[in-house]
């Protein structure tokens, strides 16, 4: 008997194929991890992008004030909530005085309209507070309770998505601060 030390052709195509069927399925389930890590970091990016549009917007409406004037929100309340908009006086912590405020659904994106005293008149260019890479769809601001007599809740709804994502509604409910009873 002859000592055979090599393989033989069928034996290297074997292998061959083998190797080549693992490593196709090795690099598919690569791809598919790096896609759905993609779409994981997109929808984190989402929710992010959402929660800080209403937390921004819930601290400013819960330090808001009676309009004893009328001169911001056209009555006398505390807020005048329109189609995806909402107004009212608060607190500017930056100027240490009370302004007219405005959230508004502009472009595909949330923005804030701030006048320079406690009247709508003056109010600035609005100046956005949502990343322009996100689409927000719908805005919704829902005043519950009676605004003159009880404690007012308002209640915020924000769709928004990312290209690579589904669209996303979150929603809190806040209440005022600052009581004027």
């Amino acid at each position: 008997m002859k000592n055979n030390k090599g393989l033989t052709l069928i034996e290297t195509l074997v292998s061959i194929v083998l190797f080549g069927i693992i490593s196709t399925l090795l690099i598919n389930i690569f791809i598919v991890s790096i896609r759905t890590q993609t779409r994981i970091i997109a929808n984190q990016e989402l929710v992010e992008q959402s929660t800080y549009a209403l937390d921004y917007m819930a601290n400013k409406i819960r330090m808001a004030v009676k309009d004893e004037t009328g001169y911001c929100n056209g009555l006398i309340s505390n807020y005048v909530t329109g189609t995806n908009s909402i107004r009212f006086i608060s607190y500017d912590a930056a100027n240490s005085k009370y302004v007219c405020r405005e959230f508004i659904l502009e472009g595909n994106a949330v923005k804030e309209r701030i006048s320079s005293d406690e009247t709508s008149v003056s109010l600035g260019t609005p100046t956005p507070i949502t990343s322009s890479s996100f689409n927000v769809s719908n805005l919704v601001f829902s005043l519950n309770g009676d605004d003159s007599t009880h404690q007012p809740k308002i209640t915020i709804a924000i769709t928004m998505s990312k290209e690579s994502s589904k669209e996303l509604t979150v929603q809190t409910t806040i209440s005022q601060r600052r009581l004027n009873i």
